[in-house]
Order: C-alpha cells, then sequence, then structure tokens
C-alpha cells in the first residue's frame, strides 16, 4: 500500500517514517480539519471526504470574511459618493486586518532540513500611513434670503364637469346640481334640452355664477313660448299652437322624453300637466303623444288620489260589487330617511287573503305640500297586478317642497283595472284604501 507526504505529496511506502524526499516525519499524528464542501471534521491524512464523498479540501474561514469584508467595502463606497481614494484607505485596513490563512504546523524531527523555514509564526502587518482626508470638502449652505409672502389671489370657481348616462335628462341633472334648467342649458350652449346624447360632457355652473337665460317659456292660450334662438328652452309645438287660436298650446312627445321634464320647460307642475290630460300613469307617455299644456293659473284637483278621466269607459256587462279588507303596510315604516336618487326604496304590503282573479293592487304616491291632513299633491297611481312589493321611481326624487323636509305619502288599495291599449282608463276600488305611511327622500 502506497502513502502519501504529508509535506511534499510525493508517494512513499507506509514503512518509510521519513519522507526520503523532503524529510518530513510520516508518523505524526494527522489531525482534524474540516470539510470544505460540508464542514465536517475529518483526519487530514484522507484525499476524500468520508462525508460527502469529494475530495478533501481544509475550509478556511478567512475567504467568508473577505466577502463580508468586500460587501462592506462596497457600501462604504457607496456612502462616500464612489470616491476611489477613501475606498482603496479602508480596503488596505481591512485586509490588513484579516487573519493568515491556516498553515500546518512544522513536523518535529531531530534532523533539520536545510531548506526548511519555521513556519505558524504571524507577520504582523505593516500599518499604512494615515493619509490626509482629500475628500471634497461639503459646502456649508449659504443662508437663503426669506421670501415675502405675497397675498394669495382670490380663487376662481371653477366649473364641475359632469358626463351624461345613459335615461338622464337636464331636468334631472339641473335637480341633482340645485342649478335651474335654464342655467344648465345656457352654460353649455343647448337650444334644446332633449338634445342630450350619452357620454356627453356638461359643464355645471358655479353657484352665483350661472348666466341668467333670456327667456322662458311660458304656456298661455293668449301666448305661446317663443322660438327665438335667443330663448333657453325651445318646445317643440304642433302647428295648431299659434296666437291667434283660441285652443290651449299643445306639445309632442319626443324620444326620451319624461313629464318633468317637459313640466320644466313649459313651467308648469307635473301634477297639473297630468291632471290636464288626464294621465293617471306617469311612464306611460308615447312617442308622438299630444300633450295640452294647462293655463297659467291652473290648479290642478287634490281632494282624491285618482283625478277624473276623461271619458269613462261604460262597463258591458254589471260588475258585481267585491268588498275586500285593506291591506296592511309592511315596510317601509312610518317616517322612514333616505338619501340620493339612487338609494332603493321597497314599498311592501300584504292582504289578509288571496286577491280574487282579475284584482289589482294601486299604488297612490303623493307629495306633502302643507301642515293640512289633506294637504297632499298625487303623483302616482300605478297598477302592479298580484303583486306585494313596489320600487319607487328615481324620476319622483326631489319633486316634494324642501320646505316640507321632502316628504312622500304612498297608500295602496285593490281594485279593478280597465285598459285600451296598455293604457289605463278606469279603476275600480274593491277595498277600503290602506292607512298612509310617510318617507322622507333627501
Amino acid at each position: 500500500m502506497i502513502h502519501t507526504c504529508r509535506r511534499c505529496g510525493k508517494q512513499i511506502s507506509p514503512d518509510a517514517e521519513i519522507c526520503p524526499y523532503c524529510g518530513a516525519d510520516t508518523q505524526v499524528p494527522a489531525e482534524l480539519i474540516r470539510c470544505r464542501q460540508c464542514h465536517q471534521r475529518t483526519s487530514s491524512d484522507l484525499t476524500v471526504c468520508p462525508h460527502c464523498g469529494r475530495r478533501l479540501q481544509a475550509w478556511r474561514p478567512d475567504r467568508p470574511l473577505a466577502v463580508l469584508a468586500l460587501i462592506f467595502l462596497f457600501a462604504l463606497w457607496v456612502s462616500a459618493g464612489g470616491g476611489w481614494r477613501p475606498l482603496v484607505q479602508v480596503g488596505s485596513r481591512l485586509v490588513a486586518l484579516l487573519p493568515p490563512p491556516a498553515t500546518l504546523p512544522p513536523p518535529a524531527t531531530s534532523t533539520p532540513w536545510p531548506t526548511a523555514t519555521p513556519t505558524g509564526t504571524a507577520i504582523p502587518p505593516t500599518p499604512l500611513p494615515t493619509l490626509p482626508a482629500t475628500g471634497t470638502p461639503t459646502a456649508t449652505p449659504s443662508p437663503q434670503p426669506t421670501a415675502t409672502a405675497t397675498p394669495s389671489p382670490t380663487p376662481t370657481l371653477v366649473a364641475i364637469t359632469y358626463i351624461v348616462k345613459p335615461g338622464d335628462t337636464a331636468i334631472d341633472i339641473a335637480l341633482r346640481f340645485d342649478i335651474t334648467l335654464a342655467d344648465l342649458l345656457t352654460y353649455n350652449n343647448i337650444p334644446d334640452a332633449n338634445a342630450l346624447r350619452a357620454n356627453q360632457k356638461l359643464r355645471i355652473p358655479p353657484a352665483g355664477t350661472a348666466p341668467t337665460a333670456t327667456a322662458t317659456p311660458t304656456a298661455t292660450v293668449a301666448t305661446p313660448p317663443t322660438t327665438s334662438a335667443t330663448a333657453s328652452v325651445t318646445p317643440r309645438l304642433t302647428p295648431t299652437a299659434t296666437a291667434a287660436s283660441n285652443q290651449p298650446a299643445t306639445y309632442l312627445v319626443q324620444p326620451g322624453d319624461t313629464l318633468i321634464g317637459i313640466a320644466a320647460q313649459w313651467n308648469v307642475t307635473v301634477a297639473a300637466l297630468m291632471a290636464y290630460n288626464h294621465i293617471r300613469d306617469a311612464g306611460s307617455l308615447r312617442v308622438n303623444q299630444e300633450l295640452r299644456i294647462p293655463p297659467a293659473g291652473y290648479v290642478p284637483p287634490t281632494a282624491t288620489p285618482r283625478p277624473p278621466t276623461a271619458t269613462p269607459t261604460p262597463a258591458a256587462t254589471a260588475t258585481p260589487a267585491i268588498s275586500l279588507s285593506p291591506p296592511s303596510l309592511l315596510s317601509p315604516d312610518d317616517n322612514a330617511a333616505y338619501n340620493g336618487a339612487t338609494t332603493p326604496i321597497e314599498l311592501q304590503w300584504k292582504y289578509p287573503e288571496d286577491l280574487p282573479s282579475g284584482i289589482e293592487s294601486i299604488v297612490h304616491i303623493g307629495v306633502v305640500t302643507g301642515q293640512g291632513a289633506d294637504d297632499i299633491e298625487w303623483r302616482l297611481e300605478e297598477a302592479v297586478g298580484t303583486a306585494t312589493h313596489y320600487r319607487v321611481p328615481s324620476w319622483l326624487f326631489m319633486q316634494a317642497p324642501v320646505e316640507m323636509g321632502r316628504s312622500y305619502v304612498w297608500t295602496i288599495e285593490a281594485a279593478t283595472v280597465s285598459r285600451s291599449d296598455n293604457t289605463i282608463t278606469a279603476i275600480s276600488p274593491v277595498s277600503p284604501p290602506s292607512p298612509r305611511r310617510r318617507f322622507y327622500w333627501n
């Protein structure tokens, strides 16, 4: 079996006590070293690590220290602004502080090797001369003169931009921003309130800056609204609305029109427009439908929640009287409060028994106009079939007077309903109306 000399690495006989090549003692017990790969302790006589099977090389702890020193050196170089002189100074001192590499002890032999030199003694590093700091001196900031505060200019009111959404009307947008319809149209140079388009940008005038319209249409028998280019709103008149005519002014419903928009154009209330045209359902407008504009001073009847029909339809056969118990209201509770036009308001009720065939629920919604029990202007009357719930339409928002707290009243009754071309022509109650409830909608 051939052995390897620990000093020179030559192969020698296992019986040799002294290496014939370098004179090292081959009987010196091997030391324990750490493998560079797995860091396990093993004999220095081995050439292969018995733990990881790799070539055995002694682990030198000074290498991780050198890596840390380089990282620290780079950090100092970055903090010093990238100059090379402080980098060289600090690097030289760090290298001087590193321990020397580990060396094997010399063999203890009686015959000295003529060329061997004593090892194992660390040579103290030569201290480097301290170099004067030659970095760029830090400039002392000179005091800056204090700027004299100038008075801030008066803020300029900026108009708000609103993007029209599908289903929006000019009057709805004006009510939402608490401005008049004429100011909105004049500020945006819009001659026709029905000419809005989806995704159209409108400028909302700030309070107190909107221009005043030069003319406001007023529906009267003698003088119809002007159609000049300077008018803020230009209603579309039928050929029969002339100054010499004794007939009331009329208006043809256009696509996208609503009752509240038409009423705002003609400076009349929705209730007056509905009562004058015998309209029971505000959502039953048809394109090209002819509406008569009520004259100045017309007051709609408010004694009954159902305005009288123009021509009652006689029943072909006598309908037997049906007496049902009034429905009980479930929700919302009396005096409930809501905020915002998009807030859902769901009316719910129930009957003591199931409704007979042909009987429908009638929803009545009105606005409170005074302190009296009958100071109610009914704005909606709608048949909902056998349903026991109803979503309040958004067009009723902001219709109640603000001086009465924007309060609304609702009640339910059962009735038989007559229709012609999907238009209600007659409603015959078959139950007393339910107790009234109030809600506030701001």
